[in-house]
């Protein structure tokens, strides 16, 4: 009997369509399994989480009352351009600033990052693949990247934007390490 390793991807209703991706793409892998919850079913099933199941929690502390309570504990988390992601142990944070007077410097990032749809080179990481594969479906179909950068006017969308590209980059930076794959 094979295990696979159990991701739950926690996320507010604002971050639904960008987590319900991101669990099919995970559970697309072998060896993996992921479901979507909503902030409200991990709060009231979060007992029952074991400490081997893997834990993406999506959204800042406003949108998310799981990443409040855990974002202290986190002390490795990354900020590019709004887009922030880290880890401790079997929880993960992902989110965006929504800070407007990084909007600049974001678009530099984002197209930076969606340079990772058109790498060559096999890596064997299975963060890198993930990566490829989220960012090649989380593109808004129709309105394009640099479209939806240009877009961001708005504190909620730069936050959107924000948060799909640290959902991108944490797959690619951390999520081997971060599943024991690449320790």
């Amino acid at each position: 009997m094979s295990f696979k390793k159990q991701i739950i991807v926690v996320a507010p209703k604002q971050y639904k369509d960008l987590a319900r991706k991101l669990a099919h793409n995970i559970s697309k892998q072998p060896g993996y399994s992921c479901t979507f919850w909503t902030v409200v079913h991990y709060e009231q099933n979060e007992f029952s989480v074991a400490s081997s199941q893997h834990v993406i929690l999506i959204g800042n502390e406003e949108e998310n009352s799981v990443t409040k309570s855990l974002i202290s504990e986190i002390g490795n988390i990354k900020n590019k351009a709004g887009a922030c992601f880290g880890f401790d142990g079997s929880k993960a944070v992902v989110f965006g600033t929504g800070e407007l007077e990084q909007g600049e410097e974001f678009k530099s990032l984002v197209v930076a990052t969606s340079a990772l749809i058109n790498e060559k080179e096999d890596s064997g990481s299975m963060g890198k693949l993930l990566a490829k594969q989220y960012l090649a479906v989380a593109l808004v179909p129709g309105i394009g990247l640099m479209k939806l950068v240009s877009m961001i006017g708005r504190q909620k969308r730069l936050r959107l934007s924000q948060t799909n590209t640290a959902l991108t980059l944490f797959l690619d930076e951390m999520f081997d390490k971060w599943v024991g794959i690449d320790e």
